[in-house]
Protein backbone atom coordinates (compact mmCIF):
# COMPACT_ATOMS: atom_id res chain seq x y z
CA UNK A 1 0.00 0.00 0.00
CA UNK A 2 3.15 2.34 0.44
CA UNK A 3 3.91 1.60 -2.75
CA UNK A 4 0.53 2.83 -4.14
CA UNK A 5 1.19 6.65 -3.90
CA UNK A 6 -2.09 8.50 -5.50
CA UNK A 7 -4.20 10.93 -4.97
CA UNK A 8 -7.27 8.76 -4.05
CA UNK A 9 -5.86 5.76 -2.15
CA UNK A 10 -5.34 6.48 1.49
CA UNK A 11 -1.55 7.52 1.97
CA UNK A 12 0.98 5.88 4.45
CA UNK A 13 2.23 8.51 6.23
CA UNK A 14 4.54 6.57 8.37
CA UNK A 15 5.44 2.40 9.35
CA UNK A 16 7.33 1.16 11.98
CA UNK A 17 7.96 -2.21 12.98
CA UNK A 18 8.02 -2.57 16.85
CA UNK A 19 10.73 -4.29 19.03
CA UNK A 20 10.97 -8.29 20.02
CA UNK A 21 8.71 -9.04 17.03
CA UNK A 22 5.77 -7.25 18.90
CA UNK A 23 4.14 -6.02 15.56
CA UNK A 24 3.87 -2.69 13.31
CA UNK A 25 2.67 0.42 13.41
CA UNK A 26 0.89 2.25 10.31
CA UNK A 27 0.43 5.59 10.35
CA UNK A 28 -2.06 6.40 7.81
CA UNK A 29 -3.74 9.56 6.31
CA UNK A 30 -6.58 10.95 7.98
CA UNK A 31 -9.97 10.67 6.38
CA UNK A 32 -12.31 12.74 8.64
CA UNK A 33 -15.65 12.15 6.71
CA UNK A 34 -15.79 8.64 7.34
CA UNK A 35 -16.86 5.80 4.92
CA UNK A 36 -18.89 6.37 1.37
CA UNK A 37 -20.99 3.71 2.64
CA UNK A 38 -22.45 6.10 5.80
CA UNK A 39 -22.30 9.13 3.17
CA UNK A 40 -25.16 6.74 1.12
CA UNK A 41 -26.97 5.42 4.05
CA UNK A 42 -27.54 8.93 5.23
CA UNK A 43 -28.93 10.27 1.86
CA UNK A 44 -31.08 6.62 0.75
CA UNK A 45 -28.88 6.65 -2.75
CA UNK A 46 -26.31 9.58 -4.14
CA UNK A 47 -27.51 12.08 -6.76
CA UNK A 48 -25.98 11.23 -10.22
CA UNK A 49 -23.44 14.63 -10.00
CA UNK A 50 -22.29 13.02 -6.33
CA UNK A 51 -22.13 9.52 -7.77
CA UNK A 52 -19.97 10.54 -10.59
CA UNK A 53 -17.56 12.75 -8.68
CA UNK A 54 -17.03 10.02 -5.96
CA UNK A 55 -16.70 7.39 -8.83
CA UNK A 56 -14.37 8.91 -11.08
CA UNK A 57 -11.91 9.18 -8.38
CA UNK A 58 -12.38 5.19 -7.13
CA UNK A 59 -12.19 4.44 -10.68
CA UNK A 60 -8.95 6.51 -11.12
CA UNK A 61 -7.70 4.67 -8.11
CA UNK A 62 -8.08 1.00 -9.44
CA UNK A 63 -6.78 2.04 -12.87
CA UNK A 64 -3.92 3.31 -11.27
CA UNK A 65 -3.31 -0.06 -9.46
CA UNK A 66 -4.10 -2.80 -12.24
CA UNK A 67 -1.20 -0.27 -14.26
CA UNK A 68 1.26 -1.72 -11.52
CA UNK A 69 0.00 -5.14 -11.80
CA UNK A 70 -2.25 -4.57 -8.18
CA UNK A 71 -5.92 -5.95 -7.50
CA UNK A 72 -7.69 -5.21 -4.59
CA UNK A 73 -9.97 -7.80 -4.62
CA UNK A 74 -12.26 -5.91 -1.69
CA UNK A 75 -13.66 -2.85 -3.59
CA UNK A 76 -16.81 -1.74 -1.80
CA UNK A 77 -18.39 1.18 -0.31
CA UNK A 78 -17.07 0.42 3.17
CA UNK A 79 -13.56 -0.01 1.94
CA UNK A 80 -13.91 4.26 0.31
CA UNK A 81 -12.85 6.96 2.68
CA UNK A 82 -13.91 10.52 2.29
CA UNK A 83 -10.64 12.98 3.08
CA UNK A 84 -11.12 16.99 3.68
CA UNK A 85 -12.27 18.61 0.48
CA UNK A 86 -14.87 15.08 -0.32
CA UNK A 87 -11.64 13.12 -1.84
CA UNK A 88 -12.26 9.67 -2.08
CA UNK A 89 -9.70 7.52 -0.69
CA UNK A 90 -9.18 3.70 -1.32
CA UNK A 91 -8.50 1.96 1.34
CA UNK A 92 -7.57 -1.49 3.42
CA UNK A 93 -5.54 -3.60 1.22
CA UNK A 94 -5.65 -7.13 3.26
CA UNK A 95 -6.61 -8.65 0.28
CA UNK A 96 -5.37 -7.23 -2.42
CA UNK A 97 -2.63 -9.25 -4.97
CA UNK A 98 -0.01 -7.89 -6.49
CA UNK A 99 1.25 -9.93 -9.56
CA UNK A 100 5.00 -10.74 -10.38
CA UNK A 101 6.78 -8.70 -12.55
CA UNK A 102 9.69 -9.08 -15.15
CA UNK A 103 12.98 -7.64 -13.10
CA UNK A 104 14.52 -6.28 -16.63
CA UNK A 105 11.66 -5.34 -18.53
CA UNK A 106 9.28 -4.83 -15.79
CA UNK A 107 6.20 -6.46 -17.08
CA UNK A 108 3.22 -7.49 -15.14
CA UNK A 109 2.91 -11.44 -15.57
CA UNK A 110 -0.61 -12.52 -14.68
CA UNK A 111 -1.67 -15.52 -13.16
CA UNK A 112 -4.92 -17.12 -12.61
CA UNK A 113 -5.98 -16.61 -8.74
CA UNK A 114 -7.43 -18.96 -6.58
CA UNK A 115 -8.40 -18.24 -3.33
CA UNK A 116 -12.25 -16.82 -2.46
CA UNK A 117 -11.59 -13.36 -1.56
CA UNK A 118 -14.16 -10.38 -1.53
CA UNK A 119 -17.12 -9.60 0.08
CA UNK A 120 -20.44 -10.85 0.07
CA UNK A 121 -22.97 -8.57 -2.07
CA UNK A 122 -20.03 -7.09 -4.28
CA UNK A 123 -17.91 -10.07 -5.02
CA UNK A 124 -17.72 -11.48 -8.65
CA UNK A 125 -19.73 -14.68 -10.10
CA UNK A 126 -16.42 -16.54 -11.17
CA UNK A 127 -15.02 -15.88 -7.68
CA UNK A 128 -17.66 -17.66 -6.41
CA UNK A 129 -18.07 -20.01 -8.54
CA UNK A 130 -14.75 -22.41 -7.81
CA UNK A 131 -11.19 -21.67 -7.65
CA UNK A 132 -10.81 -25.07 -10.16
CA UNK A 133 -9.68 -22.67 -13.08
CA UNK A 134 -8.91 -19.60 -11.27
CA UNK A 135 -9.86 -16.53 -12.17
CA UNK A 136 -8.64 -12.73 -13.29
CA UNK A 137 -8.23 -10.45 -10.49
CA UNK A 138 -9.00 -7.07 -13.08
CA UNK A 139 -12.21 -8.34 -13.84
CA UNK A 140 -13.26 -9.26 -10.63
CA UNK A 141 -12.29 -5.68 -9.45
CA UNK A 142 -14.39 -4.50 -12.07
CA UNK A 143 -17.62 -6.46 -11.29
CA UNK A 144 -16.81 -4.61 -7.51
CA UNK A 145 -16.88 -1.40 -9.48
CA UNK A 146 -19.86 -1.88 -10.58
CA UNK A 147 -21.61 -3.30 -8.14
CA UNK A 148 -20.16 -0.34 -6.11
CA UNK A 149 -21.78 2.53 -8.96
CA UNK A 150 -25.67 0.72 -8.96
CA UNK A 151 -25.48 0.79 -4.82
CA UNK A 152 -24.40 4.50 -4.64
CA UNK A 153 -27.16 5.77 -7.31
CA UNK A 154 -30.32 2.94 -6.51
CA UNK A 155 -29.59 2.78 -2.94
CA UNK A 156 -29.23 -1.14 -2.80
CA UNK A 157 -28.10 -4.01 -4.29
CA UNK A 158 -28.64 -5.32 -7.72
CA UNK A 159 -28.64 -8.78 -5.91
CA UNK A 160 -27.62 -9.70 -2.84
CA UNK A 161 -24.85 -12.01 -4.22
CA UNK A 162 -23.49 -13.49 -6.98
CA UNK A 163 -23.53 -17.13 -6.22
CA UNK A 164 -25.10 -19.65 -7.79
CA UNK A 165 -27.40 -20.76 -4.94
CA UNK A 166 -28.79 -16.99 -4.71
CA UNK A 167 -32.51 -17.45 -6.73
CA UNK A 168 -32.69 -13.31 -6.93
CA UNK A 169 -29.01 -13.64 -9.29
CA UNK A 170 -30.23 -16.78 -11.09
CA UNK A 171 -33.35 -14.74 -11.96
CA UNK A 172 -31.28 -11.72 -13.28
CA UNK A 173 -28.27 -14.09 -15.21
CA UNK A 174 -31.49 -15.43 -16.64
CA UNK A 175 -33.35 -12.11 -17.91
CA UNK A 176 -29.95 -10.77 -18.93
CA UNK A 177 -28.44 -14.07 -21.22
CA UNK A 178 -31.66 -15.38 -22.71
CA UNK A 179 -33.40 -12.46 -22.55
CA UNK A 180 -31.16 -9.82 -23.48
CA UNK A 181 -32.60 -7.52 -20.67
CA UNK A 182 -30.73 -4.94 -19.16
CA UNK A 183 -28.87 -5.54 -16.05
CA UNK A 184 -29.71 -2.32 -14.08
CA UNK A 185 -33.02 -1.95 -15.09
CA UNK A 186 -33.75 -6.19 -14.63
CA UNK A 187 -32.55 -5.17 -11.05
CA UNK A 188 -35.41 -1.97 -10.20
CA UNK A 189 -38.29 -3.94 -12.06
CA UNK A 190 -37.50 -6.65 -9.29
CA UNK A 191 -37.68 -4.73 -6.86
CA UNK A 192 -40.90 -2.63 -8.20
CA UNK A 193 -39.01 0.30 -8.33
CA UNK A 194 -38.56 3.24 -11.24
CA UNK A 195 -35.36 3.05 -12.88
CA UNK A 196 -34.32 6.50 -12.69
CA UNK A 197 -30.50 6.11 -13.50
CA UNK A 198 -29.44 8.07 -16.55
CA UNK A 199 -28.91 6.33 -19.90
CA UNK A 200 -25.28 6.11 -20.04
CA UNK A 201 -25.22 5.49 -16.49
CA UNK A 202 -27.20 2.19 -16.89
CA UNK A 203 -24.88 1.40 -19.95
CA UNK A 204 -21.64 1.62 -18.02
CA UNK A 205 -23.09 -0.30 -14.96
CA UNK A 206 -24.24 -3.47 -17.12
CA UNK A 207 -21.11 -3.13 -18.92
CA UNK A 208 -18.85 -3.58 -15.54
CA UNK A 209 -21.53 -6.40 -14.30
CA UNK A 210 -21.30 -8.68 -17.64
CA UNK A 211 -21.41 -12.37 -16.60
CA UNK A 212 -18.56 -13.25 -18.37
CA UNK A 213 -15.39 -11.67 -17.46
CA UNK A 214 -13.59 -11.56 -20.97
CA UNK A 215 -16.92 -8.87 -21.55
CA UNK A 216 -15.69 -6.41 -18.49
CA UNK A 217 -14.08 -3.01 -19.38
CA UNK A 218 -10.75 -2.56 -18.44
CA UNK A 219 -10.47 -0.01 -15.60
CA UNK A 220 -8.90 2.83 -18.32
CA UNK A 221 -12.08 1.79 -20.19
CA UNK A 222 -14.69 3.03 -17.31
CA UNK A 223 -12.93 5.83 -16.54
CA UNK A 224 -13.00 6.96 -20.29
CA UNK A 225 -16.81 6.21 -20.24
CA UNK A 226 -19.66 8.36 -21.16
CA UNK A 227 -21.11 8.61 -17.90
CA UNK A 228 -17.83 9.57 -16.38
CA UNK A 229 -17.08 11.91 -18.88
CA UNK A 230 -19.95 13.89 -18.54
CA UNK A 231 -19.03 17.41 -17.82
CA UNK A 232 -17.70 17.27 -14.04
CA UNK A 233 -19.75 18.83 -11.48
CA UNK A 234 -18.33 18.75 -7.73
CA UNK A 235 -20.30 18.87 -4.60
CA UNK A 236 -20.08 21.99 -2.37
CA UNK A 237 -18.06 21.16 0.35
CA UNK A 238 -19.10 21.32 4.09
CA UNK A 239 -16.24 23.71 5.99
CA UNK A 240 -16.49 21.40 9.24
CA UNK A 241 -15.35 18.29 7.43
CA UNK A 242 -14.71 19.02 3.65
CA UNK A 243 -17.02 16.53 2.55
CA UNK A 244 -19.62 17.20 0.22
CA UNK A 245 -22.71 18.68 1.90
CA UNK A 246 -25.45 16.25 2.39
CA UNK A 247 -28.70 17.06 -0.56
CA UNK A 248 -32.08 16.25 0.62
CA UNK A 249 -32.79 12.67 1.92
CA UNK A 250 -33.55 10.75 -1.05
CA UNK A 251 -36.41 7.74 -1.13
CA UNK A 252 -35.31 4.50 -1.31
CA UNK A 253 -36.33 1.86 -3.62
CA UNK A 254 -40.08 0.85 -2.92
CA UNK A 255 -41.11 -2.45 -2.74
CA UNK A 256 -38.65 -5.57 -2.34
CA UNK A 257 -37.45 -8.26 -4.59
CA UNK A 258 -39.64 -10.91 -5.74
CA UNK A 259 -39.40 -14.42 -4.84
CA UNK A 260 -35.90 -14.51 -3.21
CA UNK A 261 -34.28 -14.43 -0.08
CA UNK A 262 -35.00 -11.26 2.20
CA UNK A 263 -32.74 -8.28 0.51
CA UNK A 264 -29.32 -7.43 2.11
CA UNK A 265 -29.20 -3.98 3.83
CA UNK A 266 -26.37 -1.86 2.47
CA UNK A 267 -25.07 -1.67 5.84
CA UNK A 268 -24.82 -5.94 5.54
CA UNK A 269 -23.75 -6.67 2.07
CA UNK A 270 -19.64 -6.00 2.76
CA UNK A 271 -19.30 -8.52 5.19
CA UNK A 272 -15.38 -10.16 3.78
CA UNK A 273 -15.27 -13.86 2.66
CA UNK A 274 -12.39 -15.97 2.77
CA UNK A 275 -12.13 -19.04 1.41
CA UNK A 276 -11.42 -21.56 4.25
CA UNK A 277 -9.21 -18.75 6.63
CA UNK A 278 -7.76 -17.85 3.02
CA UNK A 279 -6.37 -21.23 2.17
CA UNK A 280 -6.37 -21.58 -1.22
CA UNK A 281 -9.67 -23.41 -2.55
CA UNK A 282 -9.70 -27.16 -3.38
CA UNK A 283 -9.95 -28.65 -7.25
CA UNK A 284 -13.41 -28.80 -6.44
CA UNK A 285 -13.70 -25.70 -6.19
CA UNK A 286 -16.28 -26.77 -3.20
CA UNK A 287 -14.74 -24.72 -0.35
CA UNK A 288 -16.79 -23.41 2.18
CA UNK A 289 -16.97 -19.51 2.40
CA UNK A 290 -16.05 -18.28 6.03
CA UNK A 291 -16.04 -15.22 7.44
CA UNK A 292 -12.88 -12.87 7.55
CA UNK A 293 -12.04 -12.30 11.50
CA UNK A 294 -14.01 -9.20 12.96
CA UNK A 295 -16.39 -9.22 10.01
CA UNK A 296 -20.39 -9.76 10.97
CA UNK A 297 -22.64 -11.20 8.66
CA UNK A 298 -25.85 -10.44 9.43
CA UNK A 299 -29.18 -11.67 7.25
CA UNK A 300 -32.16 -9.60 8.29
CA UNK A 301 -35.77 -11.36 7.76
CA UNK A 302 -37.49 -8.10 8.10
CA UNK A 303 -36.65 -4.38 7.73
CA UNK A 304 -34.09 -3.06 9.94
CA UNK A 305 -32.41 0.52 10.56
CA UNK A 306 -30.00 1.04 7.77
CA UNK A 307 -31.86 -1.41 5.23
CA UNK A 308 -32.33 0.66 2.27
CA UNK A 309 -34.57 -2.23 1.09
CA UNK A 310 -38.17 -1.91 2.16
CA UNK A 311 -40.21 -4.94 3.79
CA UNK A 312 -41.47 -8.05 1.93
CA UNK A 313 -44.81 -7.46 3.10
CA UNK A 314 -45.85 -3.85 2.81
CA UNK A 315 -44.49 -3.10 -0.84
CA UNK A 316 -45.46 -0.11 -1.16
CA UNK A 317 -44.00 1.42 2.19
CA UNK A 318 -41.34 4.39 1.91
CA UNK A 319 -38.31 3.15 3.83
CA UNK A 320 -37.15 5.00 6.81
CA UNK A 321 -33.43 7.02 6.25
CA UNK A 322 -31.79 5.90 9.25
CA UNK A 323 -28.02 5.07 9.40
CA UNK A 324 -27.70 1.62 9.98
CA UNK A 325 -24.49 0.30 11.67
CA UNK A 326 -21.58 -0.57 9.28
CA UNK A 327 -19.65 -3.58 9.21
CA UNK A 328 -16.26 -3.17 11.44
CA UNK A 329 -13.17 -5.30 11.24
Amino acid sequence: MGRLQHPHVLGVKAHRLLPHGAGSVILLELAPGGELLGRVLRQGHLSDVEARHYFAQIASAVEFMHARGVVHLDLKLENVLLAAGGAAKLCDFGLAHEYERDGASGMVHKTRLTELRGSRSYVAPEVLRGCSSGYDGEPADIWSLGVMLFAMLAGFFPTPTAAETEPAFLRLREAVVSGGRSLVRTAFQAHDARCHLAASAIALVDHCLAFDPDQRPSAREVVGSDWLRAAPQTPPTSPATGAANPATPAKAATGSAKKGSAPVALADGGATLVGGGGAVCSSGGDETPTRRRGSRVRIPSRRRAGSLTPPKKRPRERAPLTVGEPNRR
